[in-house]
């Protein structure tokens, strides 16, 4: 039976991007070494959202066996 785990990341302005903000890195590293564990990447769940509509917290869910 397939084991989940979950990692909240934050968006956070990093400077000007023409749709107003850009990810504050981190998590490329995460995901890599999570793979390197043996975890798989499975998807990414929105946890909240601004009052415009824009993403502020998510959820990278990793799976893995046993």
């Amino acid at each position: 039976m397939p084991r989940y785990e979950f990692e909240r990341m934050k968006l956070e302005a990093t400077g000007y991007v023409p749709w107003g903000r850009s990810v504050a890195g981190g998590q490329r590293e995460l995901v890599e070494g999570r793979a390197a564990a043996g975890w798989r990447f499975v998807g990414i769940l929105p946890v909240s959202v601004n009052g415009k509509g824009g993403l502020e917290l998510y959820d990278l869910v990793f799976e893995k066996e046993g």
